[in-house]
This record gives structure tokens, C-alpha cells and sequence, in this order.
């Protein structure tokens, strides 16, 4: 029942989501947030990951 909802009309110029590059934008951030968190809780256990 939900999916006739979901069909998409060919033409339609409405976009939903963000554009590419912002997209690619927020997955690089967080990348780097995750990098750092991973340093942050390597410093904590005063281990080396890398």
C-alpha cells in the first residue's frame, strides 16, 4: 500500500536530500571526526592503533 506513495514521476524536477557535494561534504567531516575520536581514546588508553 505504502509503495504507490513512493513511485517517482520521470520528469520531476523536485530533488529530495541534500546535493552531491554536500553529501560528500558531510561524509568527509565525519571521517575526520571519527579519525580524531579514535585518537582522542588512543591517547586515553595510551595505546598506538596506527
Amino acid at each position: 500500500m505504502a509503495k504507490a506513495m513512493s513511485v517517482k514521476k520521470p520528469g520531476s524536477p523536485k530533488r529530495k536530500g541534500p546535493s552531491k557535494e554536500q553529501t560528500q561534504e558531510s561524509q568527509v567531516r565525519r571521517r575526520i571526526e571519527q579519525y580524531h575520536e579514535d585518537k582522542a581514546l588512543e591517547k586515553a588508553l595510551g595505546l598506538s592503533l596506527s
